[in-house]
C-alpha cells in the first residue's frame, strides 16, 4: 500500500511540473524587463562615475514596447524599444532618428545591468555600464 501511495504521489508531482511549460526565453526577458527601473550606478570603463547624480534617472518599460525615460535633469522622454540579437541587446528609439543600443549584461527580478560604447570626438570611446534596481 505504501508503494502505491508513493508511486501515485510521484506521478502527480511529475505531471504537475511537466504540464506547465516554462515561458519562452523572449517572454521571460520581457516579463523581467516590463517595469520601472531606477538608475543606481554608472560605471565608465569599469570605474564608478564619482560625480554623476543618478537620483532623477529612471526608465519604465511597458508591454506595448514603449518606454518613458526620465533623464539626469528630471526631463521625461518617450520612445519605443525592441529586443534584438537573441534578446541580449536592447534597442531604444528616442525620437527620429536617434537610436541607442545596449547590451544586456544581466537581467534579474531585482537588477538590470546594461552597457554601451559611447564615442566622443574629444575623449574617444568609453564603455558605460548602467545598473538599475526596480522602483
Amino acid at each position: 500500500m505504501r508503494k502505491l501511495i508513493y508511486l501515485t504521489l510521484v506521478t502527480v508531482v511529475y505531471c504537475l511540473f511537466t504540464a506547465c511549460d516554462p515561458l519562452p526565453e523572449e517572454d521571460q526577458v520581457r516579463l523581467f524587463l516590463n517595469k520601472k527601473w531606477d538608475l543606481v550606478e554608472v560605471r565608465m570603463d569599469g570605474r564608478t562615475h564619482p560625480t554623476l547624480d543618478v537620483s532623477n534617472y529612471s526608465i519604465e518599460f511597458r508591454e506595448d514596447e514603449t518606454f518613458t525615460l526620465v533623464n539626469f535633469d528630471g526631463v521625461p522622454q518617450q520612445g519605443s524599444w525592441s529586443l534584438t540579437n537573441g534578446d541580449r541587446e536592447l534597442r531604444l528609439f528616442v525620437g527620429e532618428p536617434q537610436e541607442q543600443n545596449y547590451l544586456i549584461i544581466s537581467l534579474q527580478l531585482q537588477r538590470l545591468e546594461m552597457q554601451t560604447l559611447l564615442t566622443n570626438s574629444k575623449t574617444g570611446s568609453a564603455e558605460f555600464r548602467f545598473i538599475f534596481d526596480p522602483a
